[in-house]
């Protein structure tokens, strides 16, 4: 593990109205998002309308509020998100190294920011990534995000050609390689098994590559297969 990489759980109340917004008419591979803020926050059904501008300033005004209301919810929730993810951090760093070759950790901020709503994006530029406040397997979505900046830190690294590909297929690849390795034993042990289905649309995806992933469980034999059957398919 790079010793200088530590994880920062905070609180970003403007990220979060960023994401209502951001999130709540749009929809990817299978998932609703809207649907999924609406079970949460019932409330929210007021911003249904075409108006824009209307909408946008409805969910911001709906994130203030919230904010305002359970704060100190929220903060007692960051700490403890925080300490249960230190118990376990070291020996996740550690598990990683054995599925990427001991591939160094990205430059980044390496912060996660808790979230009112379930969604939980992550941002490859800077490394940082929201944690839904209310899920019961934080220390879950917080290596599922963080893999994801391994993946394309490694990818870049390793396959200089990559950035040729369509990057909705590379997207895909990574919540792929995601849902595959956190169910190894290994990463159960220590995170829980995910109740999550994932994206409903890369199910097909999935199946086509368990077996290869399972024969070698190692990410650039991994990646090597699943470039060329995009090559096959007509691709790059």
């Amino acid at each position: 593990m790079n010793k200088s990489l530590i994880i920062k759980i905070l609180l970003n109340k403007n990220l979060d109205q960023q994401i209502g917004i951001a999130f709540f008419n749009h929809q990817k591979a299978g998932v609703n998002w809207r649907e999924k803020i609406l079970s949460i926050h019932p409330d929210l059904k007021i911003a249904v309308i075409k108006d824009s501008k209307k909408q946008k300033k409805l969910i911001e005004n709906y994130v203030e509020k919230y904010y305002q209301y359970n704060l100190k919810k929220l903060r007692k929730t960051n700490k403890e998100i925080e300490q249960q993810w230190k118990k376990i951090e070291s020996d996740f760093f550690e598990l990683v190294k054995k599925y990427f070759n001991n591939h160094p950790w990205p430059k980044g901020e390496y912060k996660g920011y808790l979230s009112i709503f379930n969604i939980n994006p992550r941002f490859l530029h800077n490394k940082t990534f929201q944690i839904y406040y209310q899920s019961r397997s934080t220390n879950k979505i917080i290596a599922h995000e963080l893999l994801h900046f391994l993946f394309y830190d490694f990818l870049k690294n390793n396959f200089s050609f990559s950035n040729l590909f369509d990057k909705n297929y590379i997207w895909s690849l990574s919540e792929v390689f995601n849902d595959l390795i956190l169910s190894e034993s290994n990463f159960i042990d220590l995170l829980g098994k995910s109740s999550s289905q994932g994206y409903p649309r890369l199910i097909p995806l999935k199946e086509k590559l368990t077996d290869r992933w399972n024969q070698s469980k190692n990410i650039k034999k991994f990646l090597t297969h699943s470039l060329k059957i995009y090559k096959h398919k007509g691709g790059v």
